[in-house]
Order: C-alpha cells, then structure tokens, then sequence
C-alpha cells in the first residue's frame, strides 16, 4: 500500500513541475482520463485503487490537481508565485497535508538536472485542440508530451522551451506506464478555497510523512 501512495504523490509532483508552464491567464478546469498500461507484478491487481481520472483546475499562477482513490482523496496544490506546493490526502479517516517548501521544490530540480526537449512533426487533435508532440528528459524520468499553442499564457522559468499547454503526457515512474490523455477542457470561474489546504487538517512536511509511512521502506 505504501507502494502505491509514494507512486501516486512522485507522480503528481513531476506533473506539477511540467503543468507549472500552463497559461496563467486560463481560469478553468481540464478532466484528464488516466490509462494504466503497465504496472509492477507486485501492484498487478490493484489497479482500481489507482486514480482512473484527474481533475485540474487553475486560476492565475495557482493550481489543484483532484483524485480519487480507494478510500479517500487527495489533491496536489501549487502555487506558480510562491513555488509552494501541497499534497492534501482524505485516506481511510486520516486527513493530511504534507507541504513541499520552494527550498524542497528547488532541491528535487537540481537533483533532477536540467530538462532538455526533444520536437516532433507529429500533430493530433485532443479535446478540440490542435496539439503537438514533444519528449520531455529531466534525471531519468523520460515524459512524452502532445501540448497546444491554442491556450496562450506565461510559461514557467523552468521550461520556458515548451510554448504550449500539455494536454497528454505518456511517461514510465516506478516501473509504471502510464498515459494520461485530457477529455475535457472547460473555462468557468474557480474559488480561491480551492487552492488552499481544508481546515481540519494535520501539516506535516515531506520527511515527517515519509517517517509515518515507514521510513520509504
């Protein structure tokens, strides 16, 4: 189980550092289909206490990323200004909210290195949006991303090479594929409480939760 917990929230976080690029002038929220397509013998028959969708809402430099799990939820919070991001877990009666500092955020960067982008020619519709292909390597996390030029806004100091909004993204973390492909694309109005950590709940930082959880063991 804890397998499964420390997969879910490293792959949240990677997809925080690309979604960060996104346009800071869309206030909205884009549905993500999750496809497992392979998963580590150990994990085989767990599938369905996987998130099966993601639910991304933004307004400005802000963002929460919604999933369901077996017994509970948890949303990813990042803050583009502050560089500030949150893991926010309902699971099985314990609510917690491990806070990931911007000196943490920096640190799993540098440790990460440098990403460097690969272009393709390749071009295909995704949710109504004309998108194309680009490979993302940052460590050896290697990301296929299809993004569109069609939702303009800033993007991210970190990967100012990308000029587009990602849209699907195929990657391999902890001896799991997956895809993540968007269904819909909607803009409408978002609460600020949205993006902010639910009274109620305990804080602890990245360490603390990994000490609860076992030590990573």
């Amino acid at each position: 189980m804890n397998k499964i917990f420390r997969t879910v929230i490293l792959l949240s976080l990677l997809l925080v550092l690309v979604s960060s690029s996104m346009a800071q002038d869309f206030e909205g929220k884009i549905v993500y289909k999750i496809n497992y397509l392979e998963v580590p013998a150990e994990m085989r028959g767990m599938e369905s206490m996987l998130p099966q969708e993601l639910e991304m809402l933004i307004k400005g430099s802000k963002m929460a990323m919604k999933q369901n799990l077996m017994g509970g939820t948890q949303t990813v919070l990042f803050d583009g200004e502050t560089e500030a991001s949150a893991v926010v877990m309902d699971m099985m009666g314990q609510k917690m909210a491990i806070m990931v500092s911007p000196e943490d955020e920096q640190k799993a960067r540098e440790e990460l290195g440098k990403p460097s982008f690969e272009y393709s020619n390749e071009a295909k519709d995704i949710a109504g949006f004309k998108c194309s292909k680009v490979i993302m390597k940052v460590g050896d996390q290697e990301l296929e991303m299809w993004y569109t030029k069609e939702i303009k806004g800033a993007i991210h100091k970190d990967y100012k090479e990308l000029d587009g909004f990602p849209l699907e993204y195929l990657t391999v973390t902890q001896g799991m594929k997956l895809q993540m492909i968007a269904t819909t694309v909607s803009r409408q109005s978002q609460d600020d409480s949205n993006f902010e950590v639910p009274d109620g709940y305990t804080k602890m930082s990245m360490a603390e939760f990994t000490k609860k959880m076992g030590g990573g063991r």
